[in-house]
């Protein structure tokens, strides 16, 4: 199954189109109460993750990543990486490439799978751990 696949793309809508509930029932009143749940994409699920994404930016705002350098004018030095990991289209369809993140093995497949591990194993090796020196 390919992401261009149109019926794939009609489910997923549909799926994000039909509201989730929690159901819950009062224990004294017997009254039934549905609660809308987020699913992943639509607009509750968006909302929910913008607030989450606020917090982390306003806590990251009040961290200083880069310092002066000690008798150096214009050298600062870093206290933080960004890296990415992308996938050559020429060697990886868009599903194998996200088949690969899966920490196992997608059942039926011989796909690479943990490749984020990995990627995080060499990135560790070349820097160090992922250890928090303020």
């Amino acid at each position: 199954m390919k992401l261009s696949d149109e019926t794939l793309q009609r489910d997923f809508l549909e799926y994000i189109n039909t509201p989730s509930y929690m159901e819950m029932v009062n224990s004294q009143t017997a009254e039934w109460i549905y609660i809308p749940v987020p699913k992943r994409g639509d607009k509750r699920y968006a909302i929910k993750k913008g607030k989450m994404t606020r917090e982390i930016a306003d806590a990251m705002s009040k961290i200083s990543f880069d310092e002066p350098v000690p008798g150096f004018r214009n050298l600062r030095r870093t206290r933080m990486l960004f890296t990415t990991l992308t996938f050559d289209h020429d060697s990886f369809t868009a599903e194998e490439a996200w088949a690969s993140l899966k920490s196992t093995r997608p059942e039926g497949s011989d796909n690479l799978y943990n490749v984020i591990n990995g990627f995080d194993a060499n990135l560790s090796k070349i820097f160090g751990t992922h250890e928090n020196h303020q």
